[in-house]
């Protein structure tokens, strides 16, 4: 059993019933814009024209902490479930700082 899973079992992605995949990206970018002291630095849609049926799309950001400046950079993914038309959510952030017992 890996570490995550181990001491963080409780997170997991977050899957969202929804009609249009789009809108839920679009739902979440805005709500990265209007985080104070995140700046977004990537994004990626869901390319539709493409010829596989799950397109996958994401958006990576950097966040500064408040008291001392420090850099977390976060990747936000989101995929289209086969067949129940979810759309899975899934969160990454890692310091750019410190080691592992710091």
């Amino acid at each position: 059993m890996g570490l995550l899973k181990l001491f963080y079992a409780d997170i997991k992605p977050l899957t969202i019933a929804a009609a249009d995949p789009a809108a839920v990206y679009a739902a979440a970018l805005d709500a990265a814009h209007a985080m104070p002291r995140w700046e977004i630095t990537a994004e990626q849609p869901a390319d539709n024209s493409s010829s596989s049926s799950s397109s996958a799309a994401s958006f990576q950001a950097v966040a500064t902490t408040k008291a001392m400046r420090f850099k977390d950079d976060i990747i936000v993914r989101f995929r289209q479930m086969q067949g129940s038309g979810a759309v899975l959510v899934d969160v990454r952030s890692r310091s750019r700082i410190g080691q592992v017992g710091d």
